[in-house]
């Protein structure tokens, strides 16, 4: 399990999502230049020669490429198929970016994803708590860094006693079937581990 999904914060893109409205902006100002010079009469192949259309249309693609490589490197660091969220990028352009930023971390594991919405909710209640009596900008500040941080370690200890259970489970199913053998050392279990 990837330690930076195991967050108290859902994940928010907010450069990639302001880069995709950019992108979708200029698409559809792509669209109503070309609905203009149509209403003036012109044709489409007159349309395409135009310089300032040719110019809008390549930055616009480098745009859209660049929205379908940030959707793979944010698909990654979700936990989610990077491979799928590129062939939605070809098909969607930024929209598949603009989609990705308003996901939460993917966490496949559901006792993991049950225990971080637990946490989160506990997390929120007794942010409001707190903060509701103090009225210090500065010192509200402090006090929301100081309760993020808790509950932060607190999720990775309640969500680190599952993997290790499940890993101690596997340890003992291999042991028993003589995979590996129950009194090497544990270091070359966790070798063996990793490697399974």
């Amino acid at each position: 399990m990837n330690r930076e999904l195991i967050s108290i914060k859902p994940y928010r893109n907010i450069k990639a999502t302001v880069f995709s409205l950019f992108v979708l902006i200029l698409y559809f100002g792509l669209h109503i230049i070309m609905f203009k010079y149509l209403f003036d009469g012109n044709d489409i192949l007159t349309i395409q020669r135009d310089r300032f259309i040719q110019t809008y249309m390549g930055i616009l693609w480098f745009l859209i490429i660049g929205s379908i490589i940030w959707s793979y490197k944010v698909a990654k660091q979700t936990g989610r198929e990077p491979a799928l969220w590129i062939v939605l990028g070809f098909m969607a352009g930024p929209v598949g970016l603009l989609i990705l930023c308003f996901k939460d971390y993917s966490i496949k594991d559901f006792r993991i994803k049950d225990i971080i919405q637990k946490t989160r909710v506990e997390f929120k209640t007794h942010l409001t708590k707190e903060l509701s009596t103090i009225i210090e900008k500065e010192q509200k500040n402090r006090r929301r860094d100081h309760i993020t941080q808790e509950y932060q370690e607190l999720l990775y200890n309640r969500c680190s006693k599952i993997i290790t259970a499940e890993k101690i489970e596997l340890i003992k199913d291999l042991a028993d079937k003589g995979i590996i053998y129950p009194n090497i050392d544990i270091a070359e279990k966790a070798r063996l581990l990793e490697k399974i």
